[in-house]
């Protein structure tokens, strides 16, 4: 199993992002793997804009890594702006779904919670398509 990546302090606003990159890495789900592709995409460009200037060592060491991980990825899937941005708005919205019927339910717990953060973080990675709609 890959260990995690480890993200420079100046970058930790994309941790979030990241983690639930290598949790969907290890979906077999072919739209798992658009939306890892995604939250990583979204880790590189977030990331080169929190960079110092010029940005340090590990930062370009660690976005380049991101961005090696990208390139080996892109093979395996249909990627594209459009098809990408459907199947990310998609996800985002099944997870606080699901986080959404336990709350209401009143079967919310702590994975309750991190399933609210998770849907938060796939929310976040929609403004790389350009501005997310006041339906979401």
């Amino acid at each position: 199993m890959a260990t995690a990546a480890v993200i420079p302090p100046s970058l930790k606003l994309i941790t979030g992002a990241l983690r639930r990159a290598e949790e969907l890495d290890r979906d077999p789900n072919n739209e798992a793997k658009v939306v890892a592709y995604y939250c990583r995409f979204y880790c590189v460009s977030k990331g080169s804009k929190l960079c110092s200037k010029p940005p340090s060592t590990a930062e370009s060491e660690f976005l380049a890594s991101q961005m090696k991980v990208l390139e080996n990825m892109k093979p395996g899937l249909d990627i594209n702006q459009e098809k990408g941005s459907k199947i990310c708005r998609s996800y985002a919205l099944s997870v606080f779904e699901k986080a959404d019927n336990e709350d209401r339910a009143g079967m919310a717990d702590k994975a309750t919670a991190k399933l609210f953060y998770a849907a938060g973080t796939f929310f976040d990675i929609l403004e790389q398509f350009g501005p997310v709609d006041n339906e979401v």
